[in-house]
This record gives structure tokens, sequence and C-alpha cells, in this order.
């Protein structure tokens, strides 16, 4: 486990998903990522939808200037913990930007909760959903007000992919100096 990418939205639901990763980060020794993305949905003009309705003018300086904010949180919240975290800012589609970034990367790390997680219905949102079923990389899903602390458990079935967590759980566990519970 050599690198950590923690894709955010700066929200305070993410917040335990930044701290979690920056520490873990620290424990680990590892090079930290951090990736918020500007989605084109909000800072693209809307089509015009034939109902004679001038659509709303986006303000992308603001988004812009709220995704530096949070790689400046980023790159702070690892200075205080003793590691430099390189953050980036890029347009997209959230999760698939996500999952691009991911390739290189050992491990990527996401909040359960993000800025609209008052007004969703589902346990967790659309960003999070897509990238789970886009990537091929471990990630780890860390629930607001979350922490970082062991013992580890494992659920293991045997399948390919409770192999691939075992891996990953062990290492965990060996590195971290916890128990592992399977």
């Amino acid at each position: 486990m050599e690198s950590i990418l923690i894709a955010t939205d700066g929200s305070q639901a993410a917040a335990s998903a930044e701290q979690a990763s920056v520490l873990l980060g620290a424990r680990l020794r590892a090079r930290v990522h951090g990736l918020t993305v500007i989605e084109d949905r909000y800072v693209r003009p809307r089509p015009s939808d034939g109902l004679g309705i001038s659509a709303p003018t986006v303000d992308e300086g603001y988004f812009k200037a709220r995704g530096e904010a949070i790689c400046v949180r980023l790159v702070g919240l690892g200075r205080k913990n003793g590691i430099d975290v390189n953050a980036e800012s890029m347009n997209g589609i959230a999760d698939d930007r996500i999952v691009e970034r991911g390739q290189g990367i050992d491990l990527t790390v996401l909040g359960r909760d993000g800025e609209h997680q008052p007004y969703r219905t589902a346990l967790y949102g659309s960003t999070l959903d897509g990238v789970l079923r886009k990537t091929s990389r471990p990630a780890l899903i860390v629930p607001a007000g979350a922490e970082i602390q062991g013992p580890i458990v494992l659920a293991f079935d045997g399948s390919p992919g409770s192999k691939m967590a075992a891996k990953i759980a062990t290492d965990f566990a060996i590195r971290l100096g916890q128990t592992l519970h399977v």
C-alpha cells in the first residue's frame, strides 16, 4: 500500500474520509493524492428545452474557487499530519475522473456521504455508486463521523473479491499493528 487517492467533494460529510485518508497515509507512509471534481452538469449551460425559458447563467468561477479551496484544505490537512498531499481539481463527470485517477493508485478512499446526502433516498449517492461499479481497484468507503482504528474485521467467502480484500486487510493489520478478525 504505497499510494492513496482521496476523492472528495469538500463537504462536511466527506471530511471524515479526508481525515481517514491522511491518517492512513501517514501511518502507512504512503503517498496521498487528493482529487475533487467540478461536475460538468454544474458548469455547462443548460441546453434549450423548447419551452422558451432562458437557462440561468452559471458562475464557473465559484466552482473553480471552491475546488481550489478543497485542494488547499487537503494539503493543509496533510501538512498538519506530517505528510505531503498532492491535490488537484478537475472538470468532468466525477465517477469517471475518480476511476481514471485511481488506475495507478493502490487504494481509493471516498466518503459514503457527500454534499447531496440530505436529499438522496438511497444508502449512498450516485458518484460513489458509479466509482464502485466502474473500478477494478480497491476502495475504502468511510461514513461520516467514522475514525480509522482497529481492530480490522474481514468478511471472507472465498470469492476473488474477498481474496483481494483479505490481502489488503492482512497488509493493513500488519503495517498498522492491529488485530485482524475473520
